[in-house]
């Protein structure tokens, strides 16, 4: 199969974020196109994974430490150490979505289950003395920022629209050559050709668009037949998506004389994102095809998928000052994670035409190569707060503030024009987001603690109403419980958490030609997701 690299975005036209516009074309017709949307997709960390003790206070870890987690939140918390420690944390994820639009249609939900490891890790204690510099400890882990494990499906029946007339609109408004998007043309290794406009070029090859018509536009499509009233056309969309942001981390913590904490830990991310994403069109009510011509539509089928992994590197800088034994206030920075990302887009169209009165049956298909492009970008800036106040040797309360500067990513090496498109459409359409948390460590008995927690997080986006051209993970809120057990020198930790996600309205498929609207109406779709992490440590 061919293979064309696509080095830089010149390609991405208007429309790459935002409120609809024309060039606005939907989730399901615009996979092909980095867009500030995956950008938000893969700088979302979740703090109900990593460690069992952290998930079960919230992550509400800030001015706490003596855990894996430490890492990633704040590595000033690995000077708390006062001895070496080894831990692993298994999980497990169940995830369900639900989805509606706005007219009050419910549709499919999804759910999902995945097994993964969310932390592991191990704290060294270098050093313990007795002048200002107490003790030291460097620490090497690797904890999961963000899970990106589910499924969604969608159903909406009896829709007169069809995403053939998006495709036929495309070509129209791209002004493309018929003899550019043949199959003996090779418009998928043409750098002239606007990627968004694959779905339309692999369109026309399967005969979806009428390949006979002189012009492009929304009536010449060729689905023989639909334009009878008495068609119902049903959608049907499976979403599954799969991966994960994980963080590998090496660490320096020091201790001041039990009142000063400091630490840095350089951060080298991984990232792992594949979406599979299949479109099914049934026509139910057309009549049988007749002898000559191509055919009455029975269905069409529309699959693509799209894998995006890539690494970056931070650093993120931690202090915990303790003025009293009982009172912690911690305060961590996390740079921006310059991210560089290979990007692989394939897509297969596949129409099935209803059989003709001799019985005969007829299909037609089409695939694309592979597009593939190396998109760079820059995550936001993070800054954490926390304070949390023991309670003798029964209690720890911990409450934690974190402000991340969304509005404030930029891509990368992508030529000024388009990098000032993205950082314009950043701004206008995405904001700084508030992150509380909330956690309670309860201690009834000497080998027994007793946790839970509470998490919000804030929106990112500037204005709710917007439409976007994919789902935007908007706002969270959830709560977490856990236990832990001492035995000696082996501590065993459980945690359950619960969140709940909010996303952003979006059209599977739109089109606006001034006169005539093609959708297939704004859905809503929401995530519960639930996190079982079970964490042994190890002290020696």
């Amino acid at each position: 199969m061919k293979q064309k690299i696509w080095t830089s975005l010149l390609l991405l036209t208007l429309g790459i974020g935002g409120a609809k516009a024309q060039t606005d074309l939907g989730y399901i017709t615009y996979l092909t196109d980095f867009k500030p949307t995956n950008m938000i997709e893969l700088s979302q960390y979740s703090r109900s994974l990593g460690t069992a003790r952290s998930a079960a206070m919230g992550g509400a870890f800030t001015s706490l430490g003596a855990d894996m987690s430490s890492m990633s939140i704040n590595p000033a918390g690995m000077g708390m150490y006062n001895g070496s420690e080894f831990s692993i944390s298994p999980s497990i994820s169940f995830s369900n979505f639900s989805n509606s639009r706005k007219d009050g249609i419910t549709n499919f939900d999804g759910s999902n289950t995945s097994f993964g490891l969310g932390s592991i890790g191990m704290a060294l204690n270098i050093y313990q003395g007795a002048g200002s510099l107490t003790s030291a400890t460097v620490g090497f882990s690797y904890n999961k920022l963000a899970d990106f494990n589910n499924n969604n499906e969608f159903l909406i029946g009896n829709n007169s629209n069809s995403i053939a007339e998006v495709f036929a609109q495309q070509l129209s408004s791209a002004g493309l050559e018929r003899n550019s998007i043949g199959t003996n043309a090779d418009p998928f290794d043409n750098l002239n050709i606007p990627t968004y406009t694959w779905g339309g070029i692999l369109a026309y090859q399967s005969f979806l668009v009428d390949p006979n018509s002189t012009n492009f536009n929304e009536t010449n499509y060729h689905v023989g037949g639909i334009e009878n009233k008495d068609v119902v056309n049903n959608h049907y969309a499976n979403i599954v998506n799969n991966g994960s942001v994980g963080e590998s981390n090496l660490s320096l913590g020091l201790n001041f004389s039990n009142i000063i904490y400091a630490g840095l830990s350089l951060g080298f991310k991984s990232f792992d994102y594949e979406t599979h994403v299949s479109y099914k069109e049934t026509f139910e009510g057309n009549p049988t095809s007749p002898d000559t011509g191509l055919g009455n539509l029975s269905q069409l089928r529309y699959n693509q998928g799209v894998r995006m992994v890539g690494t970056g590197v931070d650093l993120k800088l931690g202090l915990i000052i303790r003025p009293m034994p009982s009172l912690r206030i911690g305060v961590a920075v996390h740079t921006p994670t310059r991210v560089n990302l290979e990007s692989t887009y394939f897509a297969d169209m596949y129409n099935q035409m209803m059989p003709k009165a001799n019985g005969e049956e007829k299909n037609y298909s089409a695939f694309s190569n592979d597009l593939m492009s190396t998109p760079n970008f820059t995550t936001p800036t993070r800054l954490l707060t926390g304070i949390s106040y023991t309670f003798g040797q029964f209690a720890i309360l911990s409450i934690d503030y974190e402000r991340a500067w969304y509005n404030h990513m930029n891509l990368k090496e992508a030529g000024s024009s388009i990098e000032n498109d993205f950082k314009q459409d950043i701004q206008n359409s995405f904001k700084a987001q508030d992150n509380f948390r909330v956690g309670i460590e309860l201690r009834p008995l000497p080998q027994l603690f007793v946790r839970g927690g509470y998490f919000n997080s804030g929106a990112t986006v500037q204005d709710e109403t917007t439409v976007f051209n994919a789902p935007v993970a908007n706002t969270q809120s959830g709560f977490s419980l856990g236990l832990g057990y001492k035995i000696n020198n082996v501590t065993i930790d459980l945690a359950y958490a619960n969140s709940n996600t909010q996303y952003t309205m979006y059209d599977l498929y739109y089109y606006d030609n001034g006169t005539d609207l093609y959708e297939t109406g704004e859905i809503v779709s929401k995530l519960k997701n639930n996190v079982v992490t079970l964490t042994t440590s190890i002290k020696f």
